[in-house]
């Protein structure tokens, strides 16, 4: 799976320079704050790219997961919880387990790839503005 580059989103990666020289960082929010726990089934908005050389337009999909487990903290990141999730295998791609932290009703970061991601629980109608899709 792959997500377009963070836009205008500053906590995009954690590790990035303008995100280190912020004065106060975002903290993530645990998963109980949100009426969330552990086996809850989230959808994640992901856009998809065709690799170079492949047929296909990019596209938009809410890629379903579980949450499976809170994530050891990453030394000297204090920014609150990390979850483990694990993606449905779906459209030819494997199932998969990501490290990510929540940031808000329906922001999310992916601590692999830094990339800030939309998610919603599973089965809501929610969808972003188009302003603020991930672009």
């Amino acid at each position: 799976m792959a997500g377009y580059p963070p836009a205008g989103m500053a906590w995009g990666g954690y590790a990035h320079p303008a995100v280190q020289q912020l004065p106060q960082r975002p903290q993530a929010l645990p998963i109980e704050a949100l009426g969330l726990g552990i086996g809850s089934r989230i959808e994640v908005r992901w856009d998809i790219v065709p690799d170079e050389g492949e047929d296909g337009d990019p596209y938009t999909k809410w890629w379903g997961a579980r949450i499976i487990r809170q994530a050891p903290p990453q030394q000297g990141v204090p920014m609150g919880p990390c979850y483990v999730i694990a993606y449905d295998s779906d459209e030819g791609f494997e199932a998969e387990e990501r490290t990510i932290r929540i940031m808000s009703q329906h922001d999310l970061v992916d601590l692999e790839d830094g990339d800030p991601l939309h998610w919603r629980r599973e089965g809501e109608r929610w969808e972003p503005p188009e302003e603020e899709t991930y672009r």
